[in-house]
């Protein structure tokens, strides 16, 4: 186990952009981060990590065994595209979003049948149309009051709709190298009059990890000020309103992004839901927001965590 490779696949070599290599050391130059995972992990264990190839990001598992053959001792490393693995997880989630619009639909066009039936059958008599002259003005304020819950219900459905529509129309991601420092910055300008507007103390602490990531920066962007809104949304009854965003890197080297506020907090029934299509706690939210961070950081193959103590704060964690 000298560091020399003496077997590559090409499709180990497409992985990892490069059309040949002859030692361990020359990955250095390509992916650092692969290369010291590699040299991390054990015999026997799994890990995984994201490649960036051309312009899309694949999330690999990565297993490392020893062989022998007479007196020569080898390294066998196997990269595994787990993207099945992480579609089948999306499915259930596609279930738990069909459930969630079959309810809210049948909710919305229930009424509608009804309330279409009566106003029909104010105009009937014995199965026939009434006369003009049998028409009275109460008659006609409830078919005009009838027609009013008609349009609201039905523009209520239609807003339903579009936000489904933007569940489902998140662009590919075009992935970049991402300053970190810079990009949440820019985050903190953007909100800024809000920040003001509410009294709010924010603060963005990054311990000097690594200064950089792979992601599209405006999507990314789309996540934290949606979580950063709902931070402020929560910190409404609060007399010292605090939001963190706090950047570290994991055991494993990865990057975590926590927006942390010391609001009202989500309770423990409610912490699993929050995440489902359409699913909120609040009176006018859209149940929507949630949902398309989550979508957004599975297409940068990561995930999207949520830690709560009901008056005391909550975290949100986004995994890269």
């Amino acid at each position: 186990m000298d560091g020399y490779i003496e077997i590559i696949n090409n499709t180990a070599l497409s992985l990892l952009g490069l059309p040949h290599i002859s030692h361990i050391d020359l990955l250095k130059q390509k992916n650092i981060q692969l290369y010291e995972l590699m040299m991390q992990v054990k015999p026997g264990q799994t890990k995984t990590i994201k490649v960036l190839c051309g312009t899309e990001l694949r999330l690999l598992s990565l297993r490392v065994s020893n062989l022998k053959f007479g007196e020569k001792k080898y390294r066998l490393f196997s990269l595994h595209d787990i993207k099945t693995e992480l579609e089948e997880n999306e499915l259930d989630s596609w279930q738990k979003l069909i459930r969630v619009m079959t309810h809210e639909i049948m909710n919305s066009i229930g009424p509608i049948t009804s309330l279409s039936n009566i106003l029909n059958n104010i105009y009937l008599k014995e199965g026939k149309p009434i006369s003009v002259n049998e028409i009275t003005e109460k008659q006609i304020a409830n078919t005009i009051h009838g027609l009013d819950v008609i349009e609201q219900t039905g523009k209520g459905l239609m807003h339903f709709v579009e936000d489904y529509r933007k569940l489902t129309k998140i662009p590919k991601p075009v992935f970049k190298t991402i300053q970190i420092m810079l990009w949440l910055k820019s985050v903190e300008l953007l909100m800024k009059n809000r920040f003001d507007e509410e009294g709010i103390e924010f603060k963005i602490l990054h311990k000097e990890i690594r200064k950089e990531l792979i992601g599209d920066e405006k999507l990314l962007s789309q996540v934290v000020i949606n979580l950063l809104n709902n931070s402020i949304d929560a910190l409404k009854n609060s007399e010292k309103k605090k939001i963190n965003i706090t950047v570290t890197e994991g055991a494993t080297g990865k990057i975590k992004l926590s927006v942390t506020d010391n609001g009202s907090g989500i309770a423990p029934e409610e912490i699993e839901k929050i995440f489902i299509p359409f699913y909120t706690t609040r009176e006018n939210g859209s149940g929507i927001g949630l949902s398309l961070s989550r979508q957004i950081m599975r297409l940068h193959k990561g995930s999207i965590t949520a830690f709560s103590q009901v008056g005391v704060q909550t975290t949100i964690v986004l995994n890269f």
